[in-house]
């Protein structure tokens, strides 16, 4: 917990984007305290504004002006802004939160799509911003993310009325669209899937979506997730709508791991930090709970960085460092285990080429997205828009809608159109009128269907008769 006054909160932030102390904490809390003179307050604005401007993290937007500290015992103070050109011209007040460490101000609507004002967040420590449009008419906001102001690469996350995410997407740095992804929710408004480029993701149900600009990029997910190696707790997993992700080790000071959309992983290193530590909490994120001298030796060097001087327990505080990957070692430095795959349909449904498919037999109009629920003795169940589909191991398929269903099993089918029940069988392709199933719940518990007209019986999913040949017809 700083003890640092917002003031001098903003200005240590600032100065540490430029690399250094230039003394700007003190300036600024002696323009923000009580009684500060006019002059005193235009030095204090002066030298936020250049610290502002050499740390790059908003372009065209100069600090003009600090404001009165109405509430010292807060964590915020207000300083006065300008944007350089474009619509947003005048002065306009923008509020520091030292707790978040973000600078928030409104604009005029700059980004495409946006009308109105819309309200950008930038953390001064990350660079980070977050740009909330004004509501749509139907009562969502979108909130455009990018890792730094002006950068190409963003992501637009859909925020609908109920402050919850339902869609993602982007561009990376060279235009290439991102994955879209789709948030879906249960009845009491938590996460219960997420589909990412049309395939599920294994993510646990509950899983925590942030929708505050304040803390991060909107869309993002996280959840705890044990580690076998890791044995004092979970690791904080975090999944970013542009694809990046990172994992906290337990603890109140746990390092954070970010990994790239390549895999590759990045550490930004602490006050006390060495590449033994570092190359011991990556042994046991991919499973070692008790790395000997020589496995964190080997990692040391599968993450090819020599340290300062070439000591490994010398290395720059705040400067990230990328691990590499030594092939001559064996295994990488890649943490991908760890990252949630596609989710894994149940009983046995597999993927292929972008059909669902259940002991070879196709679900109808299933798409790699649609949410496939386990039914009774093997089959499956789920929705086909209105319609509720279950299909059984053996390919015979129940769709009802309303109060009419149908059984089919190939091009044979029994029927019922709402009050009758029709069996037809192809390639004749003759339709007759028949019973209702019968001993419907003993058969159908093994996707067996059952009928009769007369002595005749029809029966889809059953045994083959003696003479039957498609075990749909007895005579």
């Amino acid at each position: 917990m700083t003890t640092r006054s917002p003031a001098e909160d903003f200005g240590t932030v600032l100065d540490r984007r430029t690399g250094g102390d230039h003394g700007t904490a003190a300036v600024a809390a002696e323009a923000y305290a009580p009684g500060a003179s006019a002059e005193i307050k235009k030095t204090g604005a002066d030298q936020l504004n250049q610290s502002l401007q050499n740390s790059g993290l908003i372009p065209g937007v100069d600090i003009v002006g600090v404001l009165e500290d109405t509430n010292p015992n807060d964590s915020k103070i207000d300083v006065e802004i300008a944007q350089h050109s474009g619509n947003g011209t005048g002065k306009i007040t923008a509020h520091y939160d030292a707790e978040s460490h973000v600078l928030q101000y409104d604009r005029p609507a700059s980004l495409p799509g946006n009308q109105g004002n819309e309200q950008v967040f930038v953390n001064m420590v990350t660079g980070q911003e977050n740009v909330v449009s004004a509501p749509h008419q139907d009562g969502s906001r979108t909130v455009s993310t990018r890792a730094n102001a002006g950068d190409k690469a963003y992501t637009n996350s859909t925020v609908n009325g109920n402050n919850q995410v339902t869609a993602t997407e982007g561009v990376d740095a060279q235009g290439q669209p991102l994955p879209k992804r789709e948030y879906r929710y249960d009845q009491s408004g938590k996460l219960s899937g997420v589909i990412e480029g049309g395939k599920p993701l294994d993510v646990p149900a509950g899983a925590t979506v942030n929708t505050d600009p304040f803390k991060g990029p909107v869309g993002e997910i996280s959840y705890p997730k044990q580690v076998p190696g890791v044995q004092e707790g979970p690791v904080q997993v975090k999944l970013n709508p542009d694809g990046t992700s990172s994992m906290t080790m337990p603890g109140e000071n746990g390092r954070t791991y970010n990994v790239g959309r390549d895999n590759k992983i990045s550490y930004t290193p602490k006050e006390g930090d060495n590449l033994w530590n570092i190359s011991r909490d990556i042994a046991r994120l991919q499973g070692n709970a008790n790395p000997t001298d020589q496995d964190i030796q080997n990692m040391v060097a599968k993450i090819g960085h020599a340290g300062v001087g070439g000591d490994a327990n010398k290395i720059n505080t705040g400067e990230p460092i990328t691990f590499g990957a030594a092939p001559d070692l064996g295994d990488d430095t890649s943490l991908r285990g760890l990252l949630p795959g596609e989710k894994p349909y149940p009983n046995g449904v597999q993927n292929v080429d972008g059909k669902l498919v259940l002991n070879g037999h196709e679900l109808p109009n299933a798409k790699p997205d649609t949410e496939i629920k386990p039914g009774e003795n093997g089959s499956v169940t789920y929705k086909d828009g209105t319609k509720d589909v279950t299909v059984w191991p053996n390919g015979v398929t129940h769709t009802k809608d309303g109060d009419k269903e149908e059984y089919r099993q190939g091009n044979n089918t029994i029927r019922f159109d709402g009050k009758d029940w029709y069996a037809q069988r192809q390639p004749d392709g003759r339709s007759i009128k028949v019973s209702a199933p019968y001993n419907a719940n003993q058969n159908l518990s093994r996707g067996e269907i059952r009928v009769a007209a007369g002595s005749n019986a029809y029966i889809l999913g059953g045994a083959l008769a003696s003479g039957d040949n498609d075990g749909f017809y007895r005579g």
